[in-house]
């Protein structure tokens, strides 16, 4: 993995740093980084923090009929119902942005802009793997707590690809329940 943004993942660690004591709810079980890109405009991408609960999975559960997917990425609905836990915009970005060269992404043609995206996207993740792992040794969470990079940008967030990331930023330590959810996916 290359960390090539050190600063901002130390950032994104020393501002959610901030807002994780306020969540004050004993059932949180899993952590939701949502990476995503405004109007799919790779010069805007933005994360949002959020979390879930065994109250919401509870509540969930009656509204669909995945219990596993209500679990394990249910969260990212109370997370987007729940505006302002700590969402990261693209002003947030701008180094990543102006590094990888995205601001004239869409004048590219369209392989050029399919590179430019898997980019943005794997540079984005690395970012993230790098804060999570910054958050993981400031005990920000319990131990067991997953920390999982969700990606609301890519037509299917489920892939091999994102499933490495989520076990690099947990250094491995995923759920058993988590990961042979997703793997079921996979094999789809």
């Amino acid at each position: 993995m290359n960390a090539q943004f050190p600063a901002l993942a130390a950032a994104i660690c020393d501002r959610a740093q901030k807002v994780i004591p306020n969540w004050s709810r004993d059932d949180i079980y899993v952590v939701f980084f949502t990476l995503d890109f405004e109007d799919a405009d790779l010069a805007a991408p933005t994360v949002t923090l959020g979390f879930n609960t065994e109250a919401e999975v509870k509540r969930t559960l009656r509204d669909v009929d995945d219990e596993a997917e209500a679990r394990w990425f249910g969260g990212v609905l109370l997370a987007e119902r729940q505006k302002g836990f700590c969402t990261f915009g693209p002003d947030f970005f701008e180094d990543v942005v102006e590094t990888l060269g995205l601001t004239d992404a869409d004048d590219a043609d369209e392989d050029a802009w399919d590179a430019l995206s898997e980019k943005a996207e794997r540079a984005m993740k690395e970012l993230l793997v790098d804060a999570i792992r910054r958050l993981r040794a400031s005990d920000a969470f319990a131990a067991d707590v997953p920390v999982l990079i969700v990606d609301e940008y890519e037509e299917c967030d489920y892939s091999a690809e994102n499933l490495e990331f989520n076990r690099q930023a947990n250094d491995g330590a995923l759920p058993e329940e988590f990961v042979a959810f997703y793997e079921s996916i996979l094999d789809e």
